[in-house]
């Protein structure tokens, strides 16, 4: 896609300043979550979803041309504790269960509705991704700084081992994704420049592209492609993957 003419882009909203490493929306609501690089999760919510009565601020800020400008600036309406490194990744598969990971080496899992943290996963590397899925919604996947993939039952308890241990990557994983229909079906992307899909039947993997540069982050794109993009600064869309 190309731009005929630029195009200036103006946030609505501001959040917090902290605010960037990981964000999910709650599926048919509007209400999403953030991971933080000050070791927190906050939820929030937009106008539509909060009450009639509007409980953000607004104010006044200067852009370049030293005009100021009218914004919105929310409030959180949970914030999530717990973690002691950078959360650099979030999932909210349903309801009021969302799951985190951190730098801390740590996968939590926070209730919602009580503002509370219900249980932990550990590996003993920083995790770098988390995406919840397989059947149920009830397996989660983790990427690490090591270059494994972690896959884990959420409804085992905290203490329980992965049940499977991934390691094909030889660089940090950057991204992992189920796939939103076929749920044995795992997407990987690493700083190696490797792109693979997993199928958790087997264990087996398909390298979807490589390159000589790190790749960023990629995701399932119309059902059966893979679309990624990376530190070279070109987005790819892979063929179709054959899933069964």
């Amino acid at each position: 896609m190309r731009w005929e003419e630029p195009y200036e882009f103006r946030p609505v909203r501001f959040l917090d300043s902290s605010v960037g490493d990981g964000i999910r929306r709650r599926p048919l609501d509007f209400t999403f979550c953030s991971g933080s690089c000050n070791t927190t999760v906050k939820v929030w919510q937009t106008y539509e979803a909060a009450s009639k009565v509007y409980s953000g601020s607004i104010k006044k800020r200067k852009t370049e041309s030293g005009a100021k400008e009218s914004h919105l600036e929310d409030n959180s309406v949970c914030s999530l504790e717990g973690h002691v490194s950078l959360v650099s990744s979030v999932a909210w598969p349903v309801g009021n269960t969302i799951y985190s990971a951190s730098w801390d080496g740590l996968i939590r899992e926070w209730d919602v509705e009580k503002c509370s943290h219900v249980s932990s996963k550990f590996y003993e590397k920083s995790f770098t991704c988390v995406s919840v899925g397989g059947s149920g919604s009830n397996i989660l996947a983790a990427g690490a700084f090591d270059g494994k993939l972690k896959i884990y039952d959420a409804k085992l308890p905290a203490k329980s081992r992965a049940v499977h241990d991934i390691f094909s990557h030889n660089n940090r994983i950057s991204a992992c994704q189920w796939h939103c229909k076929d749920t044995v079906y795992l997407l990987s992307a690493s700083r190696d420049g490797r792109v693979m899909v997993w199928d958790l039947r087997n264990v087996g993997h398909t390298v979807i592209g490589s390159s000589e540069q790190s790749v960023l982050c990629a995701d399932w794109w119309q059902g059966d492609r893979v679309i990624s993009d990376g530190a070279d600064a070109k987005l790819r869309i892979s063929a179709r993957v054959p899933l069964p």
